[in-house]
């Protein structure tokens, strides 16, 4: 069933929170940063939230992952030991998320990203296509990182960087 937003509520209660689950597949490049204040606007409880994964997925999902509420999980991707993925997030295919690395709430990994080990990605951050993080690297809440980009240092909150190597196209921090 379709709906606004701002019904997912009364949608909930009108066929029943216990069988009611809802799908946040919102996002892209011009409205990553939103959806902590999309998800807010539902005024529904995590749980009213589906976590979807795809079967091809868990065949290479790590037992010892966690994947947060809400989170949906395409083909192909690929969980390594130890690590999370938050909640209300979307690894698009071919994605590859390293050991012990974290992919922060409500943050999208678009198509073929590729994560080393130990990689922190912030809250409602973008990665885009084909981009490849270096072993420990962090990416702050709301950055975003263009496609094929090669990051090899940490990437600030806020900030959008492209390249190989990736270097500030933007950030909100500069005066």
């Amino acid at each position: 069933m379709l709906g606004k937003i701002h019904e997912a509520r009364d949608i909930s209660d009108k066929f029943g929170r216990e069988k009611t689950k809802f799908v946040n597949t919102i996002g892209s490049p011009e409205s990553y940063q939103l959806r902590p204040a999309i998800i807010e606007k539902t005024r529904l409880p995590n749980e009213a939230f589906a976590t979807l994964i795809h079967p091809d997925t868990q065949r290479t999902m790590s037992n010892s992952a966690t994947i947060g509420n809400g989170a949906v999980i395409f083909p192909y991707v690929v969980i390594h030991n130890n690590s999370r993925v938050g909640k209300h997030t979307l690894a698009l295919p071919f994605t590859s998320i390293g050991h012990d690395a974290e992919l922060g709430d409500f943050s999208i990994a678009a198509t073929g990203v590729r994560m080393s080990g130990g990689v922190t990605v912030g809250e409602a951050a973008y990665l885009g296509a084909n981009s490849i993080y270096n072993g420990g690297i962090i990416v702050g809440d709301g950055a975003l990182v263009g496609m094929g980009s090669v990051v090899i240092e940490n990437v600030d909150p806020g900030t959008r960087v492209a390249g190989n190597p990736a270097r500030v196209i933007y950030s909100r921090n500069r005066s």
